[in-house]
């Protein structure tokens, strides 16, 4: 989960970054993104320990990263 957060994160970045992105980068940032929230939010739940909700919540805030870039770049319009 935070590797796929992580790369949500960094799709959202190259997206900003570049000067005209392909709309497949903006939907793929965004979809990754949300999954990872999602998944995230449960696994928040059923943790035990604090190096896992460190991870989550780490893998959770680059993944929403890439949902906010993804969106403001045309992934669900």
């Amino acid at each position: 989960m935070f590797v796929i957060g992580l790369v949500s994160g960094v799709l959202g970045v190259v997206i900003r970054n570049v000067s005209h992105p392909a709309l497949g980068l903006s939907i793929t940032a965004a979809v990754a993104g949300l999954i990872v929230l999602v998944v995230g939010l449960y696994a928040q739940m059923i943790s035990a320990t604090r190096e896992q909700r460190v991870l989550i919540v780490t893998g959770m805030i680059c993944a929403f990263v890439g949902v906010a870039l993804g969106v403001a770049h045309g992934a669900f319009a």
